[in-house]
């Protein structure tokens, strides 16, 4: 535990100047024009192509927070198998990684030692697992999540953004075979580019069709009138007043940070609330 947790990619629409000839000419001589060929080379397309990753990949970063680097004492760039020694035995301190971000969650050992729900997370990448939830379905590719949907995606998101708010950020990780999200270096690989643009496109996807159910994307609230309340939503969502269809009636609803900041004439920040955050109090009744 997204978003994405994670923002929506720009969408820019290129149109090219057209040159016409003038009606002074005649039709003979017009049809003695050469006609330009409707066959784009090779090289633009690759051009095309990386171009628009590109886009998506900067929309993709430029929505999400910056990571606090603490924990300095130990390494910024781990292999597969020197993270499977911080488990909290070999070495104290417990790691686990997500999309290949690892982040010590030694404060939580409740949840991550031995014997604990989480524990099959700690000490590697994992991914997968996230979003499948088959905790005891362990294998050397569970890192990987190019096989799952586009859905899932979004749930591998949502918890990255989870720990990136939670815990300290320590570094990277990288698979020694070649098969993970940062290369030797500690630069990110195809691969993590391939997946960044997916998980953009999804979001955005998910904004467009707004395919979740009223139940879903409705605030989460607990109240009472002498003590106030709390609303909040998942992470990586954050809670608004409004919608931007005009139709519906005011409501508290949860929608993705880039989204309610593209739309803040419709979708208003609660009293009191911080306008990131997933989760806020308000004020009681007097």
């Amino acid at each position: 535990v997204v978003s994405s947790s994670a923002s929506a990619p720009s969408i820019h629409d290129m149109s090219g100047l057209q040159q016409t000839t003038g009606q002074e000419k005649s039709e003979a001589d017009s049809t003695l024009q050469p006609k330009p060929s409707s066959t784009v080379s090779p090289q633009l397309w690759i051009i095309s192509a990386f171009v628009c990753t590109m886009v998506a990949v900067i929309s993709y970063n430029a929505g999400l927070k910056s990571i606090p680097v603490v924990g300095q004492q130990l390494p910024r760039l781990l292999s597969d198998a020197n993270l499977a020694n911080y488990n909290g035995i070999v070495k104290p301190e417990m790691l686990l990684a997500v999309m290949g971000e690892v982040y010590d969650v030694s404060s939580g050992k409740d949840h991550y030692q031995k014997g604990s729900a989480y524990n099959v997370f700690v000490g590697r990448d994992a991914s997968s697992m996230f979003a499948t939830g088959k905790f005891h379905d362990l294998t050397p590719t569970a890192h990987r999540i190019d096989q799952l949907t586009d859905k899932q995606l979004l749930s591998v998101e949502h918890w990255r953004a989870f720990y990136r708010d939670r815990y300290p950020f320590i570094g990277n990780v990288y698979q020694a075979d070649g098969s993970g999200y940062y290369d030797a270096h500690g630069q990110p690989t195809a691969y993590l580019l391939t997946l960044r643009q997916r998980i953009a496109s999804a979001q955005k996807a998910d904004i467009d069709s707004d395919h979740t159910t009223e139940d879903q994307r409705r605030c989460n609230t607990k109240w009472s009138q002498s003590a106030g309340g709390i609303v909040w939503c998942d992470e990586g969502l954050v809670p608004r007043m409004g919608d931007v269809s005009g139709d519906a009636p005011k409501q508290c609803r949860c929608y993705f940070k880039a989204y309610a900041k593209a739309n803040s004439h419709a979708l208003k920040v609660l009293e009191g609330c911080d306008p990131d955050s997933s989760k806020c109090k308000t004020k009681p009744k007097k």
